[in-house]
C-alpha cells in the first residue's frame, strides 16, 4: 500500500488540527493511500515573514525529518527559480502592483509576498515586508492606482478565489483602477 503521511511540526500546545488537514487524510484514504497524522509541538513556529525565513523553515523542518540534504537541493532550487525572475524582470518597466491577500475586507499583502512582487518588477506602495498581512481600507488601494492587480488569497484555492471576484469588481471605483 502507498503511503502519503502528513507532518505537522508547527503546532505548539492548545493548537488544533484544521480541518483542511483531516480533509486531505480523508482523500488520501479513499484513494486507497495509507495515511497518518504527525504532530510535534514545537519550540519554535514557522512563522516566516520573509523570502530567507521562508528557505531557512525548509531547512530546520528537513533537519527534524532527517532528510537535510533534499533540502539542499530544494532550497538551491527555489533560490534559483527566484534568480532567473529577478533577472528576466530587471530590464522590464517598474509597474505599480497591489497584491491583496483577502478581498473582503480588502488586506494588504505582508510577509514576504512584496519581496516577490519586486522581484518580479512591481512596486506595492501598500505592501509591508516582513509584517503581516493587514486590512486596508478599499480607498487605499484605489489611491494606490494600481496597474496590476494580484488577487492571492490566503488559504483559497483558484476556484473558490474566482467566487469572490464579483465582490472585488463591486467595489468603488474598481472599474476605473488601470488594473481593471
Amino acid at each position: 500500500m502507498k503511503r502519503v503521511h502528513q507532518v505537522l511540526a508547527t503546532l505548539g500546545y492548545g493548537d488544533a488540527i484544521g480541518h483542511e488537514v483531516l480533509g486531505i487524510q480523508r482523500v488520501l484514504r479513499s484513494a486507497g493511500y495509507e495515511s497518518e497524522i504527525f504532530v510535534e509541538t514545537a519550540d519554535y513556529r514557522l512563522e516566516p515573514q520573509t523570502l530567507d525565513e521562508v528557505f531557512a523553515d525548509i531547512r530546520r523542518v528537513a533537519v527534524a525529518l532527517g532528510v537535510e540534504p533534499r533540502a539542499d537541493r530544494v532550497i538551491a532550487q527555489l533560490r534559483g527559480r527566484v534568480e532567473a525572475v529577478r533577472v528576466r524582470a530587471a530590464t522590464a518597466p517598474r509597474r505599480r502592483c497591489v497584491l491583496l491577500e483577502w478581498i473582503d475586507p480588502p488586506f494588504r499583502s505582508g510577509h514576504w509576498d512584496p519581496e516577490l512582487v519586486a522581484l518580479a518588477g512591481g512596486v506595492d506602495p501598500l505592501g509591508r515586508s516582513g509584517e503581516d498581512a493587514a486590512e486596508v481600507a478599499w480607498d487605499a488601494v484605489r489611491a494606490a492606482d494600481p496597474e496590476v492587480l494580484v488577487i492571492a488569497c490566503c488559504g483559497f484555492d483558484l476556484a473558490r478565489t474566482r467566487d469572490d471576484l464579483p465582490i472585488l469588481r463591486a467595489y468603488s471605483g474598481f472599474a476605473e483602477l488601470p488594473a481593471a
